[in-house]
């Protein structure tokens, strides 16, 4: 359990009224009868897939006297189709992140191609001078990184967008969830800015590495 909420019958009526601040009818028919409504303790967990335990817990006859019921087997659809649509997104993502990556390799490495063929006359007269590999591969691989830096800010961009797009989404499907996709980005951008910088430049490092040793080689 990550949180407890206690509840008690004026909140409990509160809630209620909020919840069906639209339906007069219902309102105007609670409102005659007095304070119906029970105590009660929301609980949230640290996963939604801990509910079923939870719940199984709270109903154990040595607490019969204190709980009444348990709002589970109402919400267990809902709970259910959230913890799928979750193993889909995150097996969907790591599809198109692999994806984006063979992408990005095939991508960067045809830039680094053509870079390499509008220069090919610069880099012969560097051979028949006595230049080194290292020395012809240098501004190369800097070109790379400089490319790995430019998708990298490009990338965090759209990433603060996609977050932005998905707090106003999540309501909409997901009424009581408080996952706030921006604050979990600003807690994470440290990780996602030296992940996106030192991925994107080693990685397009290498890829010019690799594509100018290539050419040299025939």
């Amino acid at each position: 359990v990550q949180e407890l909420t206690y509840a008690d019958k004026e909140q409990a009526k509160a809630a209620f009224n909020e919840l069906n601040k639209n339906d007069a009818e219902l309102l105007a028919a609670t409102s005659d009868i007095g304070n119906p409504f029970a105590r009660y303790i929301q609980i949230k967990p640290k996963e939604p897939g801990q509910l079923a335990a939870i719940n199984a817990y709270a109903l154990d006859p040595k607490f019969a006297a204190l709980v009444d019921t348990t709002s589970f087997e109402n919400t267990k659809v809902a709970v259910d189709s959230y913890i799928n649509f979750s193993k889909f997104v995150m097996k969907n993502s790591l599809v198109f992140a692999a994806f984006l990556a063979i992408v990005s390799v095939v991508v960067v490495m045809n830039i680094i191609r053509v870079a390499i063929y509008s220069r090919r006359e610069e880099i012969g007269i560097m051979r028949m001078v006595g230049a080194s590999h290292q020395l012809i591969r240098l501004p190369f691989v800097v070109e790379g990184l400089l490319f790995g830096a430019f998708a990298a800010v490009i990338s965090l961009c759209l990433l603060l967008a996609v977050a932005s797009w998905e707090g106003k989404q999540i309501p909409l499907y997901f009424e009581f969830s408080t996952l706030q996709p921006v604050l979990i980005y600003k807690q994470y951008f440290g990780i996602l800015l030296w992940s996106n910088f030192g991925l994107g430049m080693l990685l397009s490092a290498i890829i010019s590495y690799v594509a100018v040793r290539r050419y040299l080689k025939q």
